[in-house]
């Protein structure tokens, strides 16, 4: 929403300062700085939301997970608790 109401806001500015000042050669009413930095925003918000980092944390979890079904799968964790498999040891 930001985005779109900076966009909006710029070409409102740069047609009324056409109406006011037509043929100005030096600029309009309007600053493209706030378009921008709305925009980065928008970029940085929908990255950090993207499908990429959901997968790489997914990744992360189950390489997590196997990390942690080996080590409770250990003879040296099964023996103290006399269970027979990880599900076991994890209860």
């Amino acid at each position: 929403m930001t985005f779109i109401r900076s966009v909006v806001k710029f070409n409102r500015d740069r047609r009324v300062s056409d109406v006011i000042r037509p043929g100005n050669q030096r600029g309009n009413f309007g600053s493209v700085a706030t378009v921008r930095r709305a925009g980065i925003e928008l970029r940085n918000n929908l990255k950090s939301a993207s499908y990429g980092y959901v997968n790489g944390l997914r990744q992360n979890v189950l390489q997590l997970q196997a990390v942690c079904v080996d080590i409770l799968s250990a003879p040296d964790m099964q023996n103290p608790f006399s269970t027979e498999d990880v599900w076991e040891t994890m209860e």
